[in-house]
């Protein structure tokens, strides 16, 4: 979603199916190459804030998660799996995610 920030590529974000009890693959591609991450991470749909330099913030800015995630490959590939929660609670829910 959105274009890059600070680059001319065309940074995507594509997650695997989430499935409860199961890890969830998150994979970044189109990056700068081995560079920091920070993933963002916000309960609910995206939501656009404009940013600064043309950039956009597409998670809601009042209640977010930040945190470190790593580095992006020499190519400029990330990925990360993680654990999507057994409750059936969880099932329905949007989660949006931005690098």
């Amino acid at each position: 979603m959105g274009s890059g920030c600070g680059t001319t590529s065309r940074p995507t974000l594509v997650p695997s199916a989430p499935r409860l009890g199961q890890l969830i693959t998150l994979r970044g591609a189109g990056f700068t190459a081995s560079a920091p991450v920070r993933l963002l991470l916000a309960a609910g749909p995206a939501v656009t804030t404009p940013l600064a330099g043309g950039c956009t913030l597409y998670i809601d800015p009042t209640a977010f998660l930040d945190t470190a995630a790593g580095s992006t490959s020499a190519t400029g590939q990330w990925q990360l799996e993680t654990p999507v929660p057994g409750d059936p609670a969880a099932v329905g829910a949007t989660l949006t995610a931005q690098l």
